[in-house]
């Protein structure tokens, strides 16, 4: 988040653009549902992608991808 307001420090500079947080807000959807499309996106990418393919190794304290 800290790169993307500087990115967005920077460009102002040159572009006139909207303030950062309403402009994040907007593009999370904030505006006009309960959850933002950020928490969504999480919440997809754990239940379809990280939960299936990974599993915890207790002997190296990290997951490691499922190989089928």
């Amino acid at each position: 988040m800290t790169v993307n307001r500087l990115c967005h420090k920077l460009l102002s500079k040159w572009l006139a653009l909207d303030d950062f947080d309403s402009m994040f807000r907007e593009a999370n959807h904030n505006v006009l549902a309960p959850y933002g499309r950020i928490t969504l996106h999480v919440f997809w990418e754990l239940n379809y992608d990280f939960l299936p393919n990974y599993v915890y190794n207790a002997a190296t304290n990290r997951y490691v991808h499922i190989v089928l």
